[in-house]
């Protein structure tokens, strides 16, 4: 899947915890339109992620160390789609988007 990266040094997942953080300081200051962009922007890159995530190489490990057993997905939307900065947005349709298929895709890494 192809993902919203212009510069391709950064990878999906350093890219997609950018831009959910970016997502929350415009929650912040109540840009709801910035603020639904970048939380779109964030839930595309995790998709790629997971695509890269679940592969497992020779030693039936993961590509790279994980600090946790969640996918990206599942972090995005537990760990930061629930906080209060985005109440204000959590009713528009394009957040409803974005957080249903981040919480479809999310689960435990092989």
């Amino acid at each position: 899947m192809a993902y919203d990266n212009v510069n391709d040094s950064v990878s999906p997942i350093e890219l997609a915890s950018e831009e959910i953080i970016i997502a929350e300081l415009y929650g912040e200051i109540g840009d709801s339109t910035s603020a639904l962009e970048y939380v779109e922007k964030a839930a595309n890159n995790s998709m790629y992620h997971i695509d890269i995530m679940d592969k497992t190489g020779e030693d039936a490990g993961n590509y790279m160390a994980w600090p946790t057993p969640r996918n990206l997905p599942w972090i995005l939307w537990e760990d930061h789609l629930m906080k209060p900065q985005f109440d204000f947005i959590r009713n528009n349709q394009r957040f409803v988007k974005s957080f249903e298929m981040l919480k479809s895709n999310s689960h435990e890494l092989k």
